[in-house]
């Protein structure tokens, strides 16, 4: 069977009509949305979680912490060493914090990817990003496109993107 494949404007009206008027405060919908990322990753195995600011981070941490519960090691990657979050993502990171989760910072990812294995959880960028990416998470997505691609199927790490890869124009076919 056939998978559909919604377009950017269709998943927000999705969320849209999940959210509280719907009856889903948005913290659930993120509790929600890693519960079904975290079930694509095999246990037992290392989690690196790379969070962006927005909700797409708050998404990402909520997968570390529920990793973290679920007994397994992850680390947090942040794009800044003193990462502030809004929103909801500032307490999915409340809640990673208060269960002594930190965070990593490098601001050279060319020198990190290599020693990372297991999954890299891509929670940069979601339905909100604009384009083009800037900055260490530009580096990041770049770095990580490179290392796959000189890797193939010998990558030390599997990827998994929540909502979309970064990097990625949610509203366009185009790649």
């Amino acid at each position: 069977p056939m998978i559909p494949l919604l377009g950017a404007a269709s998943i927000r009206r999705e969320e849209q009509d999940a959210s509280p008027a719907g009856g889903m405060p948005s913290l659930l919908l993120q509790v929600h949305a890693a519960l079904g990322a975290l079930a694509l990753i095999p246990p037992r195995e290392p989690i690196h979680v790379l969070a962006g600011p927005g909700n797409n981070g708050g998404d990402a941490l909520t997968l570390a912490r529920l990793a973290r519960l679920r007994g397994e090691r992850v680390d947090v990657w942040t794009m800044t060493p003193r990462p502030l979050w809004k929103g909801d993502a500032a307490t999915q990171a409340a809640l990673w914090e208060g269960l002594g989760g930190g965070y990593r910072f490098a601001p050279e990812p060319r020198a990190v990817l290599p020693g990372l294995r297991g999954w890299v959880v891509d929670g940069l960028f979601g339905l909100g990003v604009h384009l083009p990416l800037g900055g260490l998470e530009a580096a990041w997505v770049e770095v990580l496109q490179a290392f796959l691609q000189d890797c193939g199927k010998d990558s030390p790490f599997r990827v998994l993107a929540l909502d979309l890869p970064s990097g990625l124009d949610p509203g366009s076919p185009e790649v």
